[in-house]
């Protein structure tokens, strides 16, 4: 997203900046592309077991786990005991039956906050900042230098919560982390609403930025991982992204006719109160797992699942 925001302010005013700025999003593809064709990248240890694959699965898992052989020999009886159980315990249609019964706790609090990833507004700030300020009267060079400040923020407060989310927890850091994108969000309904110079509504915006990426953003994808047992974390993830970026195409697609027929103000006080709602959610659903193995967050979600 910064790479986006950089490109962005190179190239806007330029001659055929919109293409430059599209094409020029074909590097970062391309070398991701090409490192997944190299080992660095080896195919998944439960995907060859399961293809009864065993000795590439054992090597790769060995490598993976520094060659710890017990840790190794207990990850083959757990994938064969599944196997046991039959084939088609874990399609989508068992998946689903799952995730509406003594799975549903794990379903609600996975794709649930997945689903709230997209819902604080992010998209709005990734998607359609520049077009915010411009709006509020930045010439399109000044909003597009202040975008890339604003994915600067961002970007700084992401190394942050790569120590916070195992010091603190994952729950205590997602709550403050909504909790501020809220007052932030607040903050640019109010600076819309009086109004005050576009400046501060891009330092909105910045704020906005670094309270996701501090919490709500990277701490999202450690936990959903966590929540799903080895039965269902496939699609348990699967469709907690799915639903995401379902959302998030939806939200491309709203926000530009709501800017324009409901303003800046409107649209962020909205994002506002879904954050405040959205903490609600994650203080009543989503129990810590920092520092619990998966059989004990597995316990976790079953108890509530079965209302005990």
């Amino acid at each position: 997203i910064l790479m986006g925001f950089a490109s962005a302010a190179v190239f806007v005013g330029t001659t055929n900046d919109w293409r430059w700025m599209v094409g020029i999003g074909a590097i970062p593809a391309a070398s991701i592309f090409v490192s997944l064709l190299t080992p660095y990248f080896p195919e998944s240890p439960r995907y060859l077991q399961a293809r009864g694959r065993l000795p590439e699965a054992r090597v790769v898992l060995l490598d993976l786990l520094n060659g710890d052989q017990e840790e190794a020999n207990h990850a083959f009886d757990v994938w064969e005991r599944e196997l046991d159980q039959g084939p088609d315990k874990n399609g989508w249609y068992h998946t689903l039956v799952a995730f509406c019964t003594s799975h549903r706790s794990m379903a609600l609090a996975g794709i649930g906050l997945a689903t709230a990833q997209m819902l604080s507004g992010i998209g709005i700030l990734t998607m359609f900042s520049s077009y915010i300020l411009v709006m509020h009267r930045m010439s399109e060079e000044e909003a597009t230098v202040s975008t890339f400040f604003i994915g600067l923020c961002k970007t700084v407060a992401i190394f942050g919560s790569f120590w916070l989310t195992d010091y603190w927890g994952r729950r205590p850091l997602l709550i403050t982390s909504t909790g501020v994108c809220a007052l932030a969000t607040g903050f640019i309904a109010f600076v819309a609403y009086v109004p005050w110079s576009a400046t501060w509504v891009a330092v909105g915006l910045a704020c906005f930025g670094a309270a996701f990426s501090l919490g709500l953003g990277p701490a999202t994808y450690t936990y959903i991982g966590e929540v799903f047992d080895n039965d269902f974390r496939a699609k348990g993830v699967a469709a907690s992204l799915g639903a995401s970026r379902s959302l998030a195409a939806c939200i491309a697609m709203v926000i530009p006719p709501a800017l324009a027929a409901l303003g800046t103000e409107k649209v962020f006080l909205f994002c506002s109160l879904t954050n405040i709602a959205l903490v609600m959610f994650i203080v009543n659903f989503c129990p810590e797992t920092r520092g619990l193995t998966l059989e004990q967050i597995r316990g976790i979600f079953v108890k509530a699942s079965s209302g005990n």
